[in-house]
């Protein structure tokens, strides 16, 4: 079955905005699942996965922790009804000072580093689990897609942000319950 792709709408998608996504994946299933329950696993705006928005050379790029670490990926990946972003929020934080360039130079140095600290704590994603959070051991120099994108935010100033021990749904709550962001519509044509 050949389902229409969806279209961006790069002018409307600000630099360092937060995508949220939802994936059909085995383990996009699993983090809804044990995020939210069955409920969740059919909930076609429920996230599972959370990446910023970051520019070079005038394009835009999503930037995401994967099993590599830390890597600047095209957006078009988010554009089939099996892997979509399904909110998108922005920090007004990101308009005062130097913030947005100290923030996107932070990134890159990330990734060019990203050898130093780049295997993947699969187990440590349990600690997402509230049930097995208190009994996972998990190394806590690696982040996971919204740990990063909060990590960023608070090191940046972002005072919503307490902790970045946020999953996806999490991290889009925060941001959805304060006055400090905004939501980014119409990023699909």
């Amino acid at each position: 079955m050949n389902l229409k792709k969806f279209r961006l709408n790069y002018p409307v998608i600000p630099i360092l905005a937060v995508g949220f996504t939802r994936s059909d994946t085995f383990i996009g299933g699993a983090i809804r699942f044990f995020r939210g329950g069955f409920k969740a696993i059919g909930d076609k705006s429920f996230c599972n996965h959370a990446f910023l928005v970051t520019s070079n050379h005038g394009q835009k790029f999503a930037t995401e922790e994967t099993p590599q670490g830390l890597m600047e990926l095209s957006l078009e990946q988010y554009v089939k009804p099996s892997n979509r972003i399904v909110a998108m929020y922005y920090w007004t934080g990101w308009d005062v000072d130097d913030r947005r360039e100290a923030a996107l130079s932070h990134l890159a140095e990330i990734r060019r580093r990203m050898l130093e600290n780049s295997r993947y704590d699969f187990i440590g994603l349990l600690k997402f689990v509230p049930i097995l959070k208190r009994f996972v051991k998990f190394d806590e120099k690696r982040q996971f897609c919204s740990e990063n994108c909060a990590s960023v935010l608070k090191k940046f100033g972002a005072s919503f942000i307490s902790k970045p021990e946020l999953a996806p749904d999490q991290l889009l709550k925060v941001m959805q319950s304060t006055a400090e962001c905004f939501a980014v519509l119409g990023y699909y044509l």
